[in-house]
């Protein structure tokens, strides 16, 4: 076979199964001129991109931001709390009263308030009321409410 004479692809095929490998090198100048170009392009974007976002800003928002809890600030009228720290304390005691501290609520139907833990405490005594089969709730171990 003449090597002078240039072959056609079948030939080339041919040779290269009875060599073991390919005799054709990959073309290297396409690929970089692709990933030259692709680099431009990208280039290119990113340039456009922030002389739109600039054209669009005011140069009063490119200006560093004011931190937000550097001045106290004023909540607009009407303002429901005016003082709220003394009004979270008073919650807070107001709560541990209730949670803590016996009080009578209703004299004549004999409703009172027990501090928190003593009514957990009854109810690990005396357990939660149950359900027979669809009938109403029923206390355990024979308590009385």
């Amino acid at each position: 076979m003449d090597t002078s004479a240039p072959m056609n692809r079948s030939q080339q095929h041919e040779t290269a199964n009875a060599r073991g490998h390919e005799s054709v090198d990959l073309k290297v100048r396409p690929i970089a001129l692709f990933a030259l170009v692709l680099l431009l392009l990208c280039l290119a974007t990113m340039v456009v991109a922030k002389a739109f976002l600039f054209a669009h800003v005011p140069e009063q928002s490119r200006a560093p931001a004011q931190l937000p809890l550097a001045a106290p600030q004023v909540a607009p009228a009407p303002r429901l709390q005016d003082q709220p720290r003394q009004d979270m304390l008073e919650f807070r005691q107001r709560e541990h009263r209730v949670t803590t501290e016996y009080a009578l609520i209703d004299r004549e139907r004999g409703i009172v308030r027990v501090p928190l833990d003593v009514a957990l405490e009854r109810v690990l005594e005396r357990g939660l009321p149950t359900r027979a089969s669809g009938g109403p709730a029923q206390e355990t171990k024979g308590s009385k409410p």
